[in-house]
């Protein structure tokens, strides 16, 4: 697909994500000089490198200042396919924990979107205040809608719609069998040029399960991009990342 080569074109890293970040020492040196001043997060983003015409400079201080378990590339990656999207299209986001992907998709882009999450998976340390404050600080009322429900009962209530999800991202439990299920569950909604990201591809459970679903569905869809990453919590692609796309 063009959009996803475009943004991949556009994109470097002073150490990629086939680099052992435990062995790029002058790295960590330096990441920890700005730990101490309060700057790591702005250290850490610049390992991302992207042209000056491509720079969103209200996305990347939007990222800044929400924390995520993601890195800056998946936020700018989430961002540009949404910018790609028309006025009535629209992006979902499933498990938005503190806001960093679905704000992502939300700043200066024209489409839809949806964040759904019933924090289950948080019950310790309840992320939805911070989490609102971050998504109300963005959201458009006409155009961002938040729903506090399990996954499962959203996309029922979706049907009722009758338009399909032209952007899919899963970031909820990812165990094979979560994995799975959201993909089938969601499939319903997915129609031509549908793009679906997949998050901590790291993951054998997650590799193993929407590879599994792919494979139930030959001719179906099309793999776009594939990323791994050396380490967990990479500076790069964090914990790796996929996309595919119903062709």
């Amino acid at each position: 697909m063009k959009i996803i080569d475009e943004i991949f074109d556009d994109i470097s890293f002073k150490i990629g994500p086939e680099k052992n970040i435990r062995k790029e020492y002058l790295y960590r040196i330096i990441k920890r000089f700005y730990k101490l001043a309060g700057l790591e997060k702005n250290f850490i983003f610049k390992n991302l490198i992207i042209p000056n015409d491509k720079l969103d400079h209200k996305l990347k201080n939007a990222l800044l200042n929400i924390k995520a378990m993601a890195s800056y590339a998946n936020g700018y990656i989430i961002n540009r396919i949404c910018k790609n999207l028309k006025d009535d299209q629209i992006y979902v986001n499933i498990g938005v924990w503190k806001g960093f992907s679905l704000i992502a998709g939300m700043v200066n882009t024209n489409c839809h979107v949806d964040g759904v999450d019933n924090f289950s998976e948080f019950k310790e340390t309840n992320p939805k205040e911070e989490f609102l404050t971050n998504f109300n600080k963005y959201k458009n009322t006409s155009k961002h809608k938040f729903y506090e429900m399990d996954y499962k009962i959203y996309l029922k209530e979706f049907e009722s719609r009758k338009i399909p999800i032209n952007f899919y991202f899963y970031d909820g439990a990812h165990y094979y069998k979560d994995q799975l299920e959201n993909l089938e569950i969601a499939h319903n909604f997915f129609s031509k040029d549908t793009i679906i990201l997949i998050d901590d591809f790291n993951g054998e459970q997650v590799e193993q399960a929407t590879m599994d679903f792919i494979s139930k569905y030959p001719n179906q869809f099309k793999i776009l991009k594939q990323n791994k990453t050396k380490n967990l919590n990479h500076p790069s692609f964090w914990n790796g990342n996929m996309i595919f796309q119903k062709v």
